[in-house]
C-alpha cells in the first residue's frame, strides 16, 4: 500500500506512466506561458541589477565629494600651518588670518573687532579654531560641535594636564 492507503504501482506501470508524460504535445498556450515566465524572470532580474548598481553608483559619487571635501581641507589646513607666526600654536586655541601686503597669511590672536581700523593688514582671511589632530576648524562650526565632541575635548584637555587616563575619566575638578 502507498502512504495515501492506494495501491503502489508496479514498475511496468511507472514506465508506461514515465513514458505518456515524455509524450505528451506541449500546447501553445504552455509554451507561452513558459516564454512569458521567463521573460518576467529576466526583467526581475534586469529590474534588481539595475537597483544594486544605482545604489553602489550613489555610495561612490558619496565618497568622491567626500574625498574632495577631505582634501580641499587638507590644503587649507596645510596653507594655515604655512601662515607667518610669530607665537606657539596650541591646539583649542582661536588664531584670526589676515593678509598682508604681499598677499601673504598672517596668524594673529587678535579679532577683527580688536583691531578696529587700526588693523595692519590688507584684508581678513578668516578665524579657526587649531584641533588637537592639527586640523583647523573654521569658528563658524563651533556651534556644531555636539555635547559628545565637547565632552572629548574636556578629557583630553584634563590628559594633556593630567597625563593618567584614569585621573583624567575620574576627577571632576
Amino acid at each position: 500500500m502507498g502512504p495515501d492507503g492506494g495501491k503502489l504501482l508496479s514498475d511496468a506501470e511507472l514506465a508506461a506512466l514515465s513514458l505518456m508524460k515524455r509524450q505528451k504535445i506541449a500546447t501553445c498556450t504552455d509554451l507561452v506561458e513558459l516564454a512569458t515566465a521567463a521573460q518576467n524572470a529576466i526583467e526581475f532580474v534586469n529590474s534588481n541589477t539595475s537597483t544594486k548598481l544605482r545604489e553602489i553608483v550613489s555610495q561612490m559619487l558619496t565618497l568622491k565629494d567626500r574625498a574632495v571635501k577631505i582634501l580641499e581641507e587638507a590644503k587649507r589646513d596645510a596653507q594655515l600651518h604655512q601662515a607667518i607666526c610669530n607665537m606657539v600654536k596650541r591646539p583649542g586655541c582661536i588664531f584670526y588670518f589676515y593678509r598682508n601686503d604681499e598677499s601673504k597669511l598672517v596668524a594673529s590672536i587678535v579679532s577683527p573687532s580688536e583691531w578696529g581700523e587700526i588693523c595692519p593688514y590688507a584684508s581678513f582671511f578668516g578665524a579657526f579654531q587649531l584641533q588637537y589632530d592639527q586640523s583647523w576648524l573654521p569658528v563658524e562650526q563651533l556651534d556644531n560641535k555636539t555635547s559628545r565632541q565637547m565632552e572629548i575635548d574636556s578629557l583630553v584637555d584634563r590628559l594633556r594636564d593630567k597625563p593618567t587616563l584614569f585621573n583624567a575619566l575620574t576627577d571632576n575638578d
